[in-house]
């Protein structure tokens, strides 16, 4: 999820990402499609149990709705468990990666 403020919108959408393994063309569902057809289509390479533990991370990154309820140290430590799961993990990686960077002291 990500937070994006569109022109004219007083709150933010969620807006979600996929990452596909393989480079592909993907074929349009048909119109009354179960919404689960793109997963059987292109299944995750990552686990449910790691896909959860990101999206908590990513909470406590973002902190909460509202943004008021950061917690980078407990994100860090998510990620960073995440890594070890999926040690290429772009996004963990990414979010770390800021965290370093924004932080005072090099940790999150």
């Amino acid at each position: 999820t990500a937070r994006v403020v569109l022109k004219g919108g007083a709150r933010p959408p969620r807006l979600y990402t996929y990452d596909v393994p393989v480079l592909r063309r993907i074929p349009m569902p048909p119109h009354n499609a179960d919404p689960s057809y793109f997963f059987k289509k292109f299944t995750p390479y990552t686990t449910d149990e790691f896909r959860e533990q990101f999206t908590t991370a990513v909470r406590y990154y973002m902190g909460g709705e509202d943004g008021q309820s950061t917690d980078w140290p407990l994100a860090q430590k998510l990620l960073l468990d995440c890594l070890s799961k999926q040690p290429r993990d772009g996004p963990a990686m990414a979010l770390l990666e800021v965290m370093r960077k924004e932080s005072v002291d090099g940790r999150a």
